[in-house]
């Protein structure tokens, strides 16, 4: 496992998302999740040039329901019926559960014995 981890992943290629798939990403996220605007960051060492793209104005405070929507809202409707689920510690379950809500589905998350109240009630 640790020589997997070090060499990369074990199985097949991974290539980066074609522009097509991006485009029908925003298309099928479109109502679903807020536009976050480019917000400029004043400093006084970047010139101006840094960006601030602010998340947490997401429904659920998080960038991570960008990646769990575009897979929820993919999933084909038999498949959604079943329900949604993952193994997380925050965001990721957060995420699913807002999506399971929003598509009307069950949902179920693993979480660590020992997560803290607030992750588990956000959950």
């Amino acid at each position: 496992m640790v020589e997997q981890l070090l060499t990369g992943w074990p199985g097949p290629a991974v290539s980066a998302p074609s522009l097509d798939s991006v485009r029908e990403a925003a298309r099928r996220l479109q109502g679903e999740i807020i536009r976050t605007p480019l917000v400029r960051l004043r400093d006084d060492h970047s010139g101006g040039a840094t960006y601030l793209k602010p998340e947490v104005l997401q429904p659920v405070g998080s960038f991570k329901l960008r990646g769990v929507g575009n897979w929820a809202l993919a999933l084909p409707d038999e498949a959604a019926r079943h329900g949604l689920s993952t193994v997380s510690a925050g965001n990721t379950a957060i995420s699913l559960g807002y999506m399971a809500n929003r598509l009307g589905v069950s949902s179920r998350v693993m979480v660590p014995s020992n997560l803290h109240v607030g992750k588990r009630k956000a959950i």
